[in-house]
């Protein structure tokens, strides 16, 4: 069970929320507004945020949700080279994936 008294308000209001769907896209907009604002964490929240978009079931959904989160993070990406290679291989790579489920 999450225990909210631990995190932000804005993501414990999201979490509650009953649209999945919804609940993705907004984690992801709170996720870049706290890359910006705290330089410390930027590695784990975006590992954590293409963690959380590789729950999604449906191919055409999770291509859309991959598509927000990379033009969500184009500006905050890693400035090490070895992370940004990871995650936009990572990126990529699942979205190959998911097209690929979808055109069958």
């Amino acid at each position: 069970m999450l225990h909210c008294h631990r995190m932000p308000s804005e993501v414990c209001n999201i979490l509650y929320s009953s649209d999945v769907s919804a609940c993705r896209y907004l984690l992801i907009t709170v996720g870049v507004v706290y890359i910006k604002n705290n330089e410390l964490s930027r590695r784990d929240i975006l590992k954590d945020l293409v963690e959380m978009c590789r729950g999604v079931q449906h191919p055409l959904r999770g291509l859309f949700l991959r598509n927000y989160l990379l033009q969500c993070t184009k500006n905050v990406l890693p400035d090490h080279e070895e992370d940004l290679a990871g995650y936009v291989r990572l990126s990529f790579l699942l979205c190959i994936i998911l097209w690929c489920i979808f055109m069958k």
